[in-house]
């Protein structure tokens, strides 16, 4: 039997994250669409979480550290099943 385990970015999770930590406050609609939709549906690369996270440390408020916020992105941004 053949089994993948199949890792996806998921814009919903991003939007569930981003206000279960008061991430993205800073930001208008079209900047939070824009990042909701960067690579909503795609594989969840080192270099894609690297971006996500960059634009939630610019529109967010607070000293975060990027790594946290990457660690943060790939536990609860990215959905997981197994095809």
């Amino acid at each position: 039997m053949n089994v993948r385990l199949i890792e996806k970015i998921d814009s919903n999770s991003l939007r569930e994250m981003c206000i279960k930590n008061q991430w993205f406050t800073l930001g208008d609609n079209e900047a939070y669409s824009k990042f909701l939709k960067m690579y909503d549906g795609k594989n969840p690369t080192s270099k894609r979480i690297a971006e996500l996270a960059e634009q939630i440390e610019k529109y967010s408020t607070g000293g975060m550290d990027i790594l946290d916020i990457m660690s943060t992105i790939y536990a609860e941004g990215v959905f997981r099943y197994v095809d």
